[in-house]
């Protein structure tokens, strides 16, 4: 009836606006004159100016409107609906425009009404093309034919790409597809039973490491993640630390994010479990150690946590790393009288160890607190020690900075420096350009 209608439309002063889903293919998007507008989706400022609409502009919300916009993936419907779900399960709670966070910024499940919309494209989907999309939503948001393949499965894309659920994004020479919306892919592997789910990821997890075994340290993060779905936290663990490993010196930051995350497998490990205590502090003082790298918030460092596990399980060195990797953390947040009295602490702690190596590598941090300080006495006896226990060796301990003796010898004659000793050797201070305005310089 419309069809026929639109067929003499144009004879007359008037237009018609017809809305549908993309993957609608009937006779309406064939009228002869007609015009489709495809709606793009929001740009990440128009989602964040809507999100903030809906949700108000109380602190607590702020880093929930960052989840919701990823979520939501630009379309309006699906942030609204997103806000509305919260809202419903009480996760926030007031009146639109001013919710108050009751809950975690990262509990966005997709809401029933979304999951019912995505489910009904879905069903209609043959057999194999539902087998497939599960398997896809297993993989990832973007995923290729040979590791569905890999996993057991004949995939069937072609009718995935016609019903607009995924799109294809690479051609040659490597063919990839991904999914054309977030929430897609979050409904497919929901809807999943748990059982189905962790056999798909430790599948998975075998297969990227044998099919790219001379990838392996650039994929640990991947395969972590997979063993960590299937449930195998020890694996997984040790695949997080393998990546934070290889990350260390090309991405600091994203070494950290795979230490958090074996800190935080290392946490769901029962308490039976005899390498729990060991696992949970790894990470941790991996975390501490680096803090002082990345500068940002020292909230999820993690330190107090690291001293109260190290000290339960007897372990001084972790302790000490950690503490090393702290002080210049504390100096870099201009925390230098707390920096201070843990530089006493990090020293004291280190005698009682008793290894020069690691107390020359690691005892640069108390000197630099000590320097920041004022305590000028106490920086020389550090630097007297470190050039001691270096022997000439300018690399060796090379742990915290490239060259302890370096960082020993100049702060040394800073500090011999302030305190007006212009005594010989490796470290001396004496005025140069003598005159009535000079000032005292320090020398090698």
């Amino acid at each position: 009836m419309l069809a026929d209608f639109l067929a003499v439309i144009r004879q007359t002063p008037s237009m018609v606006l017809i809305t549908y889903r993309p993957e609608y293919r009937g006779t309406l998007t064939t009228i002869p004159g007609a015009q489709t507008i495809a709606l793009r989706p929001l740009s990440t400022s128009q989602t964040t100016t809507l999100i903030g609409e809906l949700l108000g502009t109380d602190a607590s919300v702020h880093g929930l409107a960052g989840v919701i916009a990823e979520r939501a993936g630009g379309n309006p419907f699906f942030a609204e609906e997103i806000v509305r779900d919260l809202a419903e399960r009480g996760a926030v709670r007031g009146a639109r425009g001013s919710y108050l966070l009751h809950g975690d910024a990262t509990d966005t499940t997709v809401p029933a009404t979304l999951q019912a919309v995505i489910a009904a494209r879905v069903d209609r989907l043959s057999a194999p093309a539902k087998r497939t999309l599960n398997a896809a939503a297993v993989v990832g948001s973007r995923f290729s034919p040979e590791l569905l393949t890999a996993l057991g499965i004949d995939p069937v894309l072609d009718e995935l790409v016609k019903s607009e659920l995924i799109d294809q994004v690479g051609f040659t020479p490597r063919v990839e597809y991904a999914f054309r919306h977030p929430l897609i892919r979050t409904a497919a592997y929901e809807s999943q039973l748990k059982s189905d789910r962790a056999e798909l990821h430790g599948r998975l997890a075998a297969a990227i490491e044998q099919r790219e075994a001379e990838s392996a340290d650039e994929n640990a993060a991947l395969i972590a993640e997979h063993l960590k779905g299937a449930g195998d936290l020890h694996a997984a663990f040790d695949w997080y630390m393998r990546a934070g490993g290889w990350l260390t010196h090309r991405d600091i930051t994203a070494a950290r994010a795979s230490w958090r995350h074996a800190r935080d497998v290392a946490d769901r490990l029962p308490d039976a479990d005899i390498d729990r205590a060991a696992r949970r502090i790894a990470p941790r003082t991996l975390l501490c150690a680096s803090a002082w790298l990345t500068g940002g918030s020292m909230a999820d460092t993690g330190f107090d946590e690291l001293r109260g596990l190290a000290t339960a399980a007897g372990d001084k060195v972790s302790l000490a790393m950690g503490m090393a990797g702290w002080l210049p953390a504390l100096i870099v947040h201009a925390r230098f009288e707390e920096a201070s009295r843990l530089a006493t602490e990090l020293t004291s702690l280190l005698e009682s160890i008793g290894d020069p190596m690691l107390t020359l590598g690691l005892l640069y941090g108390a000197l630099a607190a000590k320097y920041e300080r004022a305590e000028m006495t106490e920086v020389v006896q550090l630097a007297r020690r470190m050039i001691e226990l270096a022997d000439g060796d300018a690399a060796k301990g090379n742990v915290i900075i490239g060259s302890p003796l370096a960082g020993a010898i100049m702060l040394g004659a800073c500090a011999r420096c302030y305190l007006g000793d212009p005594a010989g050797g490796p470290m001396s201070c004496v005025p140069r350009q003598r005159s009535a305005h000079s000032t005292p310089r320090c020398a090698r």
